[in-house]
């Protein structure tokens, strides 16, 4: 676990499955994204990330199958593939945008034809 503060604002970064799986599974209600979420969403818009209550759990029911496990192992293959091809393609000496570059590699690995391709949510 992770804490950042940044000026009055307290931001906890969880890696831990069981801690995970605690406020996201477990406890909900009893935490929230509110306080940075506007911040995030100028940088990255609307998303699982930036919404919450009922909202989220609509979005995230609507693309839960496509990161079910075995949907994953079906296609981590092609995630490899195009994580290696992407970071060899990367010059040391550049500066890399790594929020386009991982919405490039996303796209990319969700309509090859190697995954199953997500509905419009």
């Amino acid at each position: 676990m992770v804490t950042i503060h940044i000026g009055t604002l307290l931001i906890v970064l969880l890696f831990r499955l069981e801690q995970v799986r605690y406020v996201l599974a477990e406890n909900p209600g009893n935490f929230t994204i509110q306080e940075i979420a506007g911040a995030l969403r100028q940088m990255i818009g609307d998303s699982l990330l930036t919404i919450d209550g009922d909202a989220h759990r609509q979005q995230r029911h609507l693309v839960q199958p496509a990161f079910h496990s075995k949907r994953i192992e079906s296609y981590s293959q092609v995630m490899i593939l195009y994580t290696q091809e992407m970071l060899e393609g990367w010059n040391t000496d550049e500066e890399i945008d790594m929020s386009h570059a991982t919405q490039e590699l996303t796209l990319r690995i969700f309509t090859s034809r190697g995954c199953p391709r997500l509905r419009a949510v």
